[in-house]
């Protein structure tokens, strides 16, 4: 399948476009214009519905992506569901767009005249027309087809530019002469034109159109032709030498760039995002670019690789600035970078004032009128960068480990962050270096990838020491790196500390104030992937005011990244740096203070969620801790800490007992039960409940014991280990018993009347559940005896008594209602839908789904969601209403494929004849539930 822009939007199979036109066309150019990368949810409503928005935009949205993708037929896969939008995965080949991209990417490094011609003619074939034609009006189009026309341009300025190079002037004056028509303002199709015709001897003409563009700019614009156009005008009206054939003199032409790195491999989107900030050649502001990263992570590496492939739309010349703000010694003062950068583009020592403002205000004027390129590498902070900005005309490309943020608001930089490189690309770094013994240990090299966490100098000088010893296997080689400290001595260097690893962090670690780089070490000792503001406020004892303007130091410095909202990660090498630090500096009983109080924060947010997805009251006590825990209010809230969380909450539990916060741990696992298990997250389940086992084994706390080993049948049972599943809570209910707590009895219970139940063995399950129902109804908690008679009402609904199950249904989803647990209370109704319809109630199944539908729709339960939409589509498909059902199941459909959940294909499957014939495209629109 082909894919096109450059022109209509399609998506051809065997010549024939098959998205048929509107909003599934939208999305498709939507997701081709971000090819490979996730666009978000709210762009793609945004670019189907400016205004006038669907009732519900999020569910139209996933009904218009899953009939894009019954559209796209085989290459349905292609478009894949992400966290938070959608994502096109697609070969340059298959794309016009990329193909034009790739194409003259090529033409750019390449530095054969005839050659470069070739490839810019190749890649100007795939333009079939205006781009994005055939698109209802959107801002979609109005955002991106002016940038698709200006690639274009610049496209068409390159050949032109070395056509007329070529001596083929005479042949490119006809469609400089249209473009020049079309878009009268543009100033280099001017220059362009008026040097083709010159070089045809047509002084005349050219002269015309240097006045043609002059009136239109005063008349339209107000303004006078740049320095460009004025300087070729007097050139062609004194009969001069062509600017393009004159030789300037090399010492006003500095060529500074540091070699280029022939190995430079990856950072693709990086690139893409800055071909996109150069300059028009008419574009008179100056444009500053900031590069900024963590040390090694090929800030230096990624500027002077792209300022080589587009020096050459810089013919003033290029400069290049070590501005050491980060490395042994002192940063350069400004004045002295100035200097240096005058005395680079020939200034003498005379001419050069002595004071600050005059040398920056001398290289404003000296550079004022030229395009010249300005790297300025290693930069300190934004008040070392300030003087050294010219005024207009040039591109100014700063690397630097601080985030430059004053650059950002003040003089408008484009800011660009540098992560570790994706896996792929560090995996082809390490094949380049170290050739095929790398191609032919795939194993190997995915290992060393990981243990370099991406970090472009890390992985660099790991290929080098594997190039020391041809003969060696790097199965041996990454058997090096498996200790966190052996990490750091393998990647370390005894003759150059710019390739030291502990050399490069030290520089950026030296420069943080006392208070942040005390809360670093703290932050190494943290086990968990990310972290939260009131965690680490919790490790550091300040408040989260005082903790938040620490990290956002430390993401300014780039010690930190942010990759999440709120949420604050070290990276992998740092993390084990920063950790030797944290032993060296902090005494043992710092850091162990420091993590019993981090413990107890995740304790009291665990504890503050609980009651939010569980109905009834915990039977423990929970000791009120010192630190301010998460702000979770509502079900909502309480669902997102645990998914935002997630596998930290194992590394906390395993943290707590390894440190012998026994009595925090086993509270802890029982607190944070209810999240890993509404997830189906049972492994980690199954690992926070061994911890708090053993943790309330060690502290002598039966009921610890007795929740630890409930939670660990839970586990079993959700992994589908129902023999262990029940032994487990055998041991629990004998030692609910052997305390005397009902509460604990009654729960111990319907669990397993639960596995047994799933074990099929409903006699002993009805039992089961029946003694829960009286245990929790002697103890008067409505809660607990609504969870009781919907385990009993299943069990009855298993028996096929579903009369029966009415009864009991109906009283657990009064109670349900009664103590406000709306999830409960849906399961609840899924079930009486069920029983009222194997009793041919339809009128009451059909209320009941709806009812639960509604209610997972409120609470984002969105798997449960769909399993709503499927029964209720079931329900009204028995009675004849099949609009109706096509409706709910495709919008169940379009759920389940933005959850990447297997059901989806079940579906699909059940519905392939009805998709295929082509009768779910034109439904009208989702079933409109909320």
């Amino acid at each position: 399948m082909r894919f096109h822009l450059l022109g209509p939007v399609e998506a051809v199979v065997a010549e024939r476009n098959v998205v048929p036109p509107g909003r599934g066309r939208l999305v498709l150019a939507a997701l081709l214009l971000r090819a490979n990368s996730t666009v978000s949810r709210n762009d793609l409503v945004d670019a189907l519905w400016e205004s006038d928005l669907p009732a519900n935009p999020e569910a139209a949205l996933q009904t218009t992506v899953s009939r894009l993708r019954s559209a796209l037929d085989s290459c349905r896969n292609q478009i894949t569901t992400e966290p938070h939008g959608y994502r096109i995965t697609i070969d340059p080949a298959q794309l016009d767009l990329l193909q034009f991209r790739t194409t003259v990417d090529d033409a750019v490094q390449e530095q054969d005249a005839p050659t470069r011609v070739e490839l810019l003619r190749k890649a100007l074939t795939q333009w079939r027309g205006e781009p994005l034609s055939g698109l209802p009006p959107s801002a979609l189009v109005r955002d991106n087809a002016p940038a698709l026309t200006e690639e274009r341009l610049r496209a068409i300025e390159l050949l032109s530019t070395d056509q007329i190079e070529l001596a083929q002037h005479a042949e490119i004056v006809p469609q400089l002469t249209s473009l020049a028509r079309r878009y009268p303002a543009r100033e280099r199709l001017a220059v362009l034109l008026m040097e083709a015709q010159y070089r045809s001897g047509h002084q005349a003409e050219a002269l015309h159109v240097y006045h043609r563009i002059r009136t239109y700019l005063a008349d339209e614009l107000g303004v006078d032709p740049g320095p460009d156009l004025r300087r070729l005008y007097d050139e062609v009206l004194n009969s001069g030498e062509p600017r393009t054939t004159r030789r300037r003199r090399e010492h006003h032409r500095p060529r500074q760039l540091p070699t280029d790195i022939t190995r430079f491999t990856g950072r693709t989107a990086d690139l893409a995002v800055l071909d996109t900030l150069v300059p028009d050649a008419a574009q008179p502001p100056v444009v500053i670019v900031a590069l900024d990263g963590p040390g090694g992570v090929g800030k230096t590496a990624l500027a002077v690789h792209w300022a080589h492939s587009v020096k050459h739309q810089f013919p003033d010349g290029q400069l290049y600035l070590n501005l050491r703000g980060h490395g042994p010694g002192r940063p350069l003062e400004s004045s002295m970078a100035i200097e240096t950068v005058l005395r680079s583009i020939g200034i003498t020592d005379q001419q050069i004032p002595t004071d600050l403002d005059g040398r920056s205000a001398m290289l404003r004027t000296v550079l004022a009128g030229k395009r010249m390129l300005l790297l300025l590498d290693n930069a300190f902070d934004a008040s070392q960068i300030r003087p050294l900005l010219p005024g207009s005309g040039s591109l100014v490309l700063i690397t630097s480990r601080t985030q430059l943020r004053g650059l950002v608001v003040r003089e408008g930089a484009n800011r660009l962050t540098l992560d570790q490189l994706p896996r792929s690309e560090a995996a082809d770094l390490l094949t380049q270096i170290i050739g095929d013994r790398a191609r032919l240990a795939p194993t190997a090299i995915t290992d060393l990838v990981r243990r370099c966490n991406g970090l472009p100098l890390a992985l660099v000088i790991a290929a080098e020491r594997a190039t020391r010893s041809p003969d060696a296997r790097l199965d041996d080689l990454v058997a090096e790196l498996s200790g966190e400290r052996d990490q750091l001595d393998f990647l370390g260097s005894d003759d150059d500390p710019s390739t030291d690893i502990r050399s490069v962090f030290s520089w950026s670690y030296h420069a943080l104030s006392p208070d942040a780089a005390a809360l670093l070490r703290l932050l190494a000792t943290f086990p968990g992937a990310d972290i939260g503001v009131p965690a680490a406020a919790a490790l550091a004892d300040l408040s989260q005011s005082q903790t938040l303007r620490l990290l956002d130091q430390l993401i300014d410095t780039s010690q930190l990244m942010n990759r999440r909202p709120g949420r604050y990660e070290l990276h992998d090498l740092m993390r084990t740096y920063v950790a030797e630090l944290a032993e060296e500096l902090d005494p043992p009983e710092v850091r162990s203070a420091a993590l019993h109080r981090l413990v107890d924060n995740y304790l009291q947010s665990a504890v503050a969620a609980r009651p939010w997805l569980q109905a009834g009251e915990p039977a423990i006590d929970f000791p009120t801790g010192p630190s301010e825990p998460e702000a979770i209010g509502d079900a909502r809230s309480a669902l997102a800490w645990h998914e935002t969380e997630g596998r930290n909450l194992v590394a906390v539990a395993k943290l707590a007992v390894d440190q012998g916060f026994d009595d925090l741990c086993w509270r802890f696992a029982y607190a944070a039960w209810v999240g890993p298990h509404r997830g189906n997250n049972w492994q980690d389940l199954l690992e926070i409940q061994q911890a708090g086992l053993l943790a309330a084994q060690r502290a002598g706390a039966l009921i610890g014991q007795a929740h630890g080993h409930s939670g660990i049948g839970g586990a079993h049972r959700g992994a589908g280990r129902q023999d262990e599943a029940i032994a487990e809570q055998l041991k629990a209910l004998k030692l609910f018993r052997q305390i005397g707590d009902p509460s604990g009895q009654a729960a111990t219970l319907r669990n397993l009347s639960a596995v047994c139940l799933d074990a099929g063995r409903h006699t002993e399950a009805l039992a089961y559940g029946s003694s829960a129902q009286v245990t929790d109804k002697s103890t008067g908690q409505p809660g607990n005896t609504a969870k009781s008679a919907y385990q009993v009402a299943l069990t009855l609904l298993a028996l096929g008594k579903y009369d029966e199950a009415v009864v009991v249904g109906t009283e657990a989803c009064a109670l349900f209602r009664e103590v406000g647990q709306r999830r409960a209370e849906a399961g609840a109704l899924h079930l009486l839908a069920t029983a009222w319809g194997r009793l041919g109630e339809h009128k009451a199944a059909i209320d009941a789904a709806r009812a639960a539908v509604e209610i997972r729709a409120t609470m984002g339960d969105h798997a449960f969601q769909a399993v709503a939409l499927e029964q209720l589509g079931d329900l009204l498909l028995s009675i004849g209403r099949r609009t109706e059902a096509d409706r709910a199941w495709l919008e169940a459909l379009g759920i389940l494929d933005d959850l990447g959940d297997p059901a989806a294909d079940v579906l699909r499957s059940r519905l392939g004849d009805l998709a295929v014939g082509g009768n779910l495209w034109p439904t009208p629109g989702p079933l409109r539930v909320r």
